[in-house]
């Protein structure tokens, strides 16, 4: 777990398979912008691993059981991808401790849409997978593609290699409590928190579709849709000056 900065108090909640390590350029701009508490989830970075199997409240409750030990009472909450979903069930657990929700590339799953079962890639052949790996970052990427724009080439080989297969036991913990993430019908109880749910224009693993069918049920402040893909807070400028003006 990491606290740094002053202001109020934001909980980053990380995405599939990242920890605090894999995730300095994005931690780096965060913490412009107040205090920023960041842990690793279960079984990533630095965390333990308790005995499975895990759900999606399990990984809230870590998150709670984080700013409870800092003393922490109310707090913003920031959730890219898997940990949107995460932030989903932490703010439908304690919705009065949440100030403001941010939920960027993420599903509601059900009847609302899942995000891309990143399970599936284990099937693949090795092309076949690597082609789909970066279309799951941005519709667009393909080698043309990739060749006339360097800064997503540059962003494309930052995520590094698709596993074939989850390399270790938390890894698919976590992609198997990911495929049972459900909130779609319990967002109406999130009537009374502030919302802001972006997505990327191309994003292929949370299509613009889901994030727009979250904002709906979740009754959301604000809705963004912006130039790029999974990782659009890299490809888009507005993505970040969105983020600083919500959390005012």
């Amino acid at each position: 777990m990491q606290r740094s900065g002053r202001g109020e108090a934001s909980l980053f909640l990380n995405g599939t398979n990242s920890s605090i390590a894999t995730s300095g350029p994005l931690l780096h701009r965060l913490r412009s912008m107040g205090e920023l508490v960041v842990h690793d989830h279960r079984g990533m970075g630095e965390s333990s691993s308790p005995e499975g199997p895990w759900s999606m409240l399990d990984y809230a409750r870590d998150a709670l059981g984080v700013m409870d030990e800092l003393g922490i009472e109310r707090f913003n909450v920031l959730g890219i991808s898997f940990g949107g979903m995460v932030a989903q069930e932490l703010a439908l657990l304690v919705p009065e401790r949440i100030r403001r929700l941010v939920l960027w590339s993420t599903s509601a799953g059900g009847g609302a849409g899942s995000s891309f079962p990143l399970d599936t890639l284990a099937t693949m052949g090795d092309e076949e997978r690597d082609a789909m790996a970066l279309r799951l970052l941005d519709g667009r990427f393909d080698a043309a593609w990739l060749a006339e724009h360097p800064r997503d080439r540059r962003l494309a080989e930052s995520r590094g290699p698709v596993p074939a297969a989850s390399s270790t036991a938390a890894a698919a913990e976590q992609l198997e409590a990911r495929s049972r993430h459900d909130t779609a019908e319990r967002l109406h109880r999130l009537a009374d928190v502030a919302v802001f749910v972006g997505a990327g224009r191309y994003d292929v693993m949370a299509p613009p579709s889901n994030a727009q069918a979250l904002a709906l049920l979740a009754k959301a402040e604000r809705f963004e849709l912006y130039e790029g893909g999974h990782l659009f807070f890299f490809q888009d400028p507005r993505a970040f000056e969105d983020l600083a003006d919500f959390l005012r």
